[in-house]
């Protein structure tokens, strides 16, 4: 039988459970952004967290969402990476290299100048239903990184309740 997990984590126990994650395959890079953050608000917070996306504005103007999805509880946003964020750092993620051959293409492609102002320009999204992100960014890793987290924090709170009180 498995111990229930408890409904509150502090952010040292979130943090060291995503680094733990990370460890054991959890990744949420290269469009797994969006099925990472929804198995964090899932696992971690209980379905508690905002979703929030960041993308660049010219190429989310054509179609195209290239930014990062985080989970923001609590005034921080919280990602693969583990560390925790404020807005600011997620909106950064809409902010695109000028001098990347992939956006210059792109753009071209979409038929959009291409310069420092259109890779600078970003907007930030709350997002209310994970079933979007998913449509977006695909769902083909969302139960594995689910089964990572599930795992990671009952060893975490199962080792926290053997220490010994200090």
């Amino acid at each position: 039988m498995t111990q229930a997990v408890s409904a509150v984590l502090a952010p040292d126990d979130v943090s060291a459970i995503l680094r733990k994650a990370k460890e054991l395959g959890f990744e949420g890079w290269g469009g797994a952004c969006g099925e990472a953050a929804i198995a964090i608000n899932r696992v971690l917070f209980g379905g508690a967290g905002q979703l929030v996306a960041a993308f660049n504005e010219p190429f989310l103007d054509h179609g195209r969402k290239i930014g990062h999805v985080a989970v923001m509880v609590d005034g921080q946003c919280w990602d693969a990476d583990g560390e925790p964020k404020d807005l600011e750092d997620v909106e950064s993620w809409g902010m695109l290299d000028p001098a990347d051959e992939d956006h210059v293409e792109e753009a071209e492609r979409l038929g959009f100048k291409w310069d420092e102002d259109a890779a600078y320009a970003a907007a930030l999204f709350e997002i209310d239903d994970e079933t979007e992100v998913l449509s977006d960014f695909g769902a083909d890793r969302l139960e594995v990184l689910v089964d990572i987290l599930r795992r990671v924090r009952q060893e975490h709170e199962c080792g926290q309740a053997a220490a010994p009180a200090v």
